[in-house]
């Protein structure tokens, strides 16, 4: 896992990958699968890091997923 530091309050596009090999099918549930992003690395546009604490869960899956780089982003979005 990247040693990843966050600067509190702020925008990143972080790289991120899921590690979840086994979800349940709703559809056949005796029959686990792995998630759908599983070992797949890509973009998370636009997370911000709270205060320092950036949470990203898979979509499919919804566990948490590793970061494995971050770029800040300039110019930060603007909040209305």
């Amino acid at each position: 896992m990247a040693d990843l530091t966050f600067e509190p309050w702020t925008f990143y596009n972080v790289t991120v990958t899921c590690h979840t090999a086994s979800v349940a099918d709703p559809a056949d549930p005796d029959n686990p699968k792995p998630c759908p992003n599983y070992e797949r690395e890509w973009v998370a546009h636009e997370v911000y890091s709270n205060d320092g604490q950036p949470n990203i869960q898979c979509g499919p899956c919804q566990q948490r997923v590793e970061m494995l780089a971050a770029e800040k982003m300039d110019p930060q979005p603007e909040i209305s």
